[in-house]
């Protein structure tokens, strides 16, 4: 009887010492390893679906298992496939490297490297401490140079799962691009599962 107080008062202080370990919607009740540990390594997108487009064009990319790429636009569809790593490293600098290929297109890539932090509380926001996560590159280089993009700010990302082996984040975010003479805005939203990248 004894050993299970002890045993039952051992639980009832852990759990009071971590409920801060719990921010995302989704994450362990109880971790021992802090929010930057868990999100620092090499990480690649296994799931997910982007929404995104402007008053021309609206398009959803399903990101399946085995990098299989379903596209569904207001044009019609088409199947490719996909490969996106995040390398997050525990110095607070990021890659991120994006290849998106359509059999009747040109393939997509992306080499981004800059600087992620988790954002601080922000009670008026109803924002937690490290509940987000920003990506504020400091260099992006693409193979399709037809279009420049304003990125001034950081891309952010809700954390809705952190785990060792797991992480789901969220985004919704809007920039313009410009083709030379034309700019044009558009909204991407982002949800994507991420596991590591072995």
């Amino acid at each position: 009887m004894k050993r299970k107080l002890i045993f039952i008062s051992y639980i009832i202080i852990i759990s009071g010492l971590y409920p801060a370990c719990k921010k995302g919607k989704e994450d362990p009740l109880i971790s021992f390893l802090s929010r930057k540990e868990r999100i620092c390594g090499s990480w690649k997108v296994t799931a997910g679906e982007i929404t995104y487009g402007n008053p021309s064009l609206e398009e959803t990319d399903d990101l399946n298992a085995g990098g299989v790429l379903d596209i569904e636009t207001n044009q019609g569809g088409a199947s490719g496939t996909y490969y996106w790593t995040f390398a997050i490293n525990k110095n607070g600098t990021y890659t991120i490297y994006k290849n998106m290929h359509i059999p009747y297109a040109s393939a997509y890539t992306l080499n981004e490297q800059g600087h992620w932090y988790f954002l601080s509380r922000n009670k008026d926001a109803g924002i937690k401490n490290k509940e987000y996560v920003a990506f504020q590159p400091t260099t992006s280089t693409e193979n399709l140079v037809s279009y420049q993009y304003e990125m001034d700010n950081p891309t952010l990302y809700d954390i809705i799962e952190l785990r060792n082996k797991k992480i789901i984040l969220q985004g919704n975010y809007s920039y313009k691009k410009t083709d030379g003479t034309t700019v044009t805005e558009e909204n991407e939203t982002v949800n994507i599962t991420l596991t590591p990248d072995k």
